[in-house]
């Protein structure tokens, strides 16, 4: 098992599962232009959208059983665990590569108040982020969290027909974390959570073959040449 703390990765500047790939040995995730490869230890499903991933990712203990969620934003996380190997027997049987564990941090009752604002600009693909952290509790047993994001890009291809830049990303992501310790052997923690992705244009790659090649291949293949 690998686990990447919260600190680790604001510190890395890590905000997705794609460049979480640079800190986990084994974990490889890919966006391509209608789904996303997940993979660890080489072990995946592969890119059919209609098949749940064999390695599983849970945030704060809700499944995401599609590749797309793979690419939602990392905000405000206070650990991600990856779990290598099969893992039926506390997640389930389709988790034969391994599980993804993302748990987002909380404010707890009794924390004084604190936050965090952010903004990020990267003028290759005039790309923007911003993120805004706040947390406190109002009350002896109450802890409240908010965390908002947004990031819009313009994406790295060059649209020759339609004169612009593909592929266009916009998300907006938000959590609400409330946690409440109704007695002193009691603590409940709720997180309500909203993501919008948006995507115009696609990445392909159309591979080209030469078939004048293809054919001296062919031939010192044969077991008669």
């Amino acid at each position: 098992m690998t686990a990447v703390h919260g600190e680790a990765l604001d510190n890395s500047g890590v905000t997705s599962m794609e460049q979480l790939t640079a800190l986990v040995p084994g974990l490889q995730v890919g966006r391509g232009a209608q789904t996303s490869s997940i993979f660890i230890r080489g072990v995946g499903s592969g890119i059919n959208k209609a098949f749940e991933q064999s390695a599983g990712m849970y945030v704060d203990g809700i499944y995401q059983p599609r590749s797309r969620q793979f690419t939602q934003s990392l905000v405000d996380l206070d650990r991600v665990e990856v779990l290598r190997g099969p893992q039926g027997t506390l997640f389930g049987k389709n988790m034969v590569a391994g599980a993804i564990k993302v748990e987002s941090a909380s404010t707890l009752p009794g924390q004084e108040f604190h936050g965090s604002v952010t903004a990020d600009y990267e003028s290759e693909i005039d790309g923007v982020r911003g993120t805004l952290v706040l947390g406190g509790a109002p009350s002896d047993n109450l802890g409240l969290r908010l965390a908002i994001r947004h990031q819009e890009s313009d994406g790295y291809v060059d649209n020759k027909t339609f004169n612009r830049d593909e592929a266009e990303r916009e998300d907006t992501m938000a959590r609400l974390t409330v946690a409440w310790d109704p007695t002193d052997t009691l603590s409940v923690i709720g997180k309500l959570t909203h993501i919008d992705m948006e995507s115009q244009g696609i990445e392909v790659a159309n591979p080209v073959v030469d078939f004048g090649l293809l054919s001296d291949f062919q031939a010192g293949q044969s077991q008669l040449g």
